[in-house]
């Protein structure tokens, strides 16, 4: 019984190791992908009232971001410089549920969700902008 006592603390706490030292992993992951040029793809309104999809046909316009190693990221529209700042990525746990990355920068804000070449950011679950961008190679 006793043995029992010592064993399940620490079997909890090499759990929570785990899941902090795979989160960094998975930061340092998303982090090194973002690294390049990023064509946006769409804009998807999402509200209660209705919402609605914006893309480059629609604005007639194109838009981009670089993301450079040293924390910038920079935005283009139509090939013009528009903004250039500071980016952070945090990672945010609930309960059981997939460890989240969030974005900060006043070029873009929000959970980010990535795939191999493709990412979309904004405030998924909730009413709001949420923006897709493709990785040009």
């Amino acid at each position: 019984m006793h043995n029992n006592c010592i064993r399940y603390p620490l079997l909890i706490i090499v759990c929570i190791i785990a899941k902090f030292s795979f989160a960094q992993d998975t930061l340092t992951k998303v982090k090194s992908n973002l690294i390049g040029r990023w064509h946006w793809i769409r804009t998807e309104i999402v509200d209660r009232g209705g919402g609605g999809i914006i893309n480059p046909s629609t604005c007639h316009c194109q838009k981009y971001l670089i993301f450079k190693a040293n924390d910038i990221v920079d935005q283009y529209i139509n090939d013009s410089i528009l903004m250039s700042a500071n980016y952070s990525l945090d990672k945010y746990f609930f309960l059981n549920d997939p460890i989240k990355i969030i974005i900060h920068s006043s070029v873009l804000n929000g959970q980010i969700i990535m795939k191999e070449k493709s990412f979309g950011v904004g405030p998924f679950g909730g009413c709001g902008s949420l923006d897709y961008y493709i990785k040009q190679d």
